[in-house]
């Protein structure tokens, strides 16, 4: 599929297959087929042909209507071959995913060992605070705060910090623990030991040519591209008190565990002999603004409800995207309201392009539904105002023409009226609250539309005399 990914295609069977029309009719029990024969039972045993000789047969036909498929698409796809260069770079991400990476796992078991030991200490801790059977549950934690008077929709990060300057001291507390509890980076230590082979090195962690159009690497696994960053002063001195399972003198010198743990993810990593990591943090390695770009081209939406969405407006099952919230900013704070008209909040069908760059983008970021599609570095919405001005600065970078991030949106319609869509579809996708909104705004188009409807016409019923 590599040779599918330096194309811009998507990188399944089935995917690559339907774009280029190739029929691959699947098996329905194919799923079920491959983690029979494929995944190791509870032992560590996997099942053999004699295991079940019916499922086999199935099994074999399974894979030789794939490899029928992949051979058609390297037909169709063999006329533009990937570069010597890009091979070159796939065979050295073969020899890194092979050579793997060593992991200290007395100091990644230890993590985990204290990481539950502290969890149950904060655990009892809230419950007697607020009185809850599982103060775990974010369900209990939204009820526990609205006896309060706290009306929150999620109990999430962003969320708490927000309520932190304004609440109680003793519902300061409560969330304080809560955040601890719910720290999710420390689960990178379980992921190592989960992905170790027996000579505690972790292989198969970078996916090539993961990103579409890029052609950036992708992680995989323990995701080493998302690590968290460290900033304590001395690193061996917490470690040394991990590895010995130190959990009381670990509190005497740090208030909060869980952060020490998920600040010291990267010292499990061991170098070879004679050998050192060097840590390359970069940001925006590709340009941040390629995406609310691609999606403003091809959706045209306002920018409030471009900064708005979240990764629960994508169905990527059904192709569509929900605006359902308009971000603006309010005393130099972002909030969500609701669309102005009840034609703002609408569904909107997503070009396939758009779709497979969302899905690559979600997957790279390992994002949660509640997650914003456009934000900053640490997972904030942008302040509307900001990020016009970033806008401003990218169009400056590049040499680029002076525009407002709404003649966007324009040009979106414009598009689709040139293209001969119906203002009534482009009425719906752009959100106008009347057809003869759009009727005005872009008569100018709609004009030229329907001087080049009137030529072709003239052109299909007259014959013109020769010259």
């Amino acid at each position: 599929m590599i040779h599918a990914r330096t194309l811009g295609l998507p990188s399944s069977l089935e995917a690559v297959g339907k774009v280029l029309g190739i029929k691959n009719e699947k098996l329905d029990s194919g799923k079920a087929l491959i983690k029979y024969f494929c995944t190791p039972d509870k032992n560590g045993s996997f099942h053999t042909p004699d295991s079940d000789l019916e499922k086999w047969e199935k099994f074999k036909e399974y894979n030789k209507r794939d490899v029928v498929a992949e051979m058609e698409i390297q037909d169709r796809l063999s006329e533009i071959p990937v570069p010597d260069s890009i091979w070159k770079e796939f065979y050295l991400d073969q020899s890194i995913n092979d050579r793997g990476i060593l992991i200290d796992t007395k100091f990644a078991k230890s993590a985990i060992a204290l990481n539950t030991e502290e969890k149950n200490n904060l655990i009892v801790q809230m419950k007697q605070l607020t009185g809850l059977d599982n103060p775990n549950s974010p369900a209990q934690m939204k009820k526990w705060l609205s006896d309060k008077e706290i009306k929150v929709n999620s109990i999430d990060k962003k969320t708490v910090e927000q309520l932190m300057p304004t609440v109680s001291d003793d519902v300061k507390e409560v969330l304080e623990l809560h955040s601890m509890l719910s720290k999710s980076s420390v689960k990178k230590y379980e992921k190592m030991m989960d992905s170790i082979c027996p000579d505690n090195r972790a292989r198969g962690m970078f996916s090539f040519y993961g990103a579409g159009r890029t052609g950036r690497f992708s992680g995989r696994l323990i995701q080493l591209q998302n690590l968290p960053q460290n900033h304590l002063s001395d690193l061996e001195v917490p470690k040394e008190l991990i590895k010995n399972g130190n959990l009381e003198k670990l509190r005497q010198k740090y208030n909060n565990i869980s952060d020490v743990l998920s600040q010291l993810i990267r010292t499990a990593f061991i170098p070879a002999k004679g050998r050192k990591f060097i840590v390359a943090d970069f940001s925006a390695k590709e340009t941040s603004m390629y995406l609310p770009l691609m999606i403003e081209i091809c959706i045209g939406l306002r920018r409030g409800e471009l900064l708005a969405l979240k990764w629960k407006h994508i169905d990527f099952e059904n192709e569509y995207l929900s605006v359902e919230e308009n971000l603006v900013t309010v005393d130099n704070e972002s909030i969500t309201k609701a669309p102005k008209t009840q034609s703002g909040k609408r569904s909107i069908q997503i070009p396939a392009t758009l779709l497979t760059l969302l899905k690559d983008t979600k997957a790279e970021r390992n994002a949660k539904d509640n997650d914003y599609i456009i934000c900053q570095a640490d997972g904030s919405p942008y302040k509307s105002d900001s990020f016009s001005l970033k806008f401003r600065r990218f169009l400056k970078a590049n040499e680029l023409k002076h525009i407002r991030f709404h003649d966007l949106r324009h040009i979106n319609a414009t598009i689709m009226l040139s293209l001969g869509i119906s203002p009534k579809v482009a009425q719906e996708r752009l959100g106008h609250s009347s057809y003869q909104i759009t009727m005005d705004i872009y008569s100018h188009v709609l004009k030229k539309v329907e001087k080049e409807a009137a030529d072709k016409l003239d052109e299909a019923l007259f014959e013109k005399p020769s010259a």
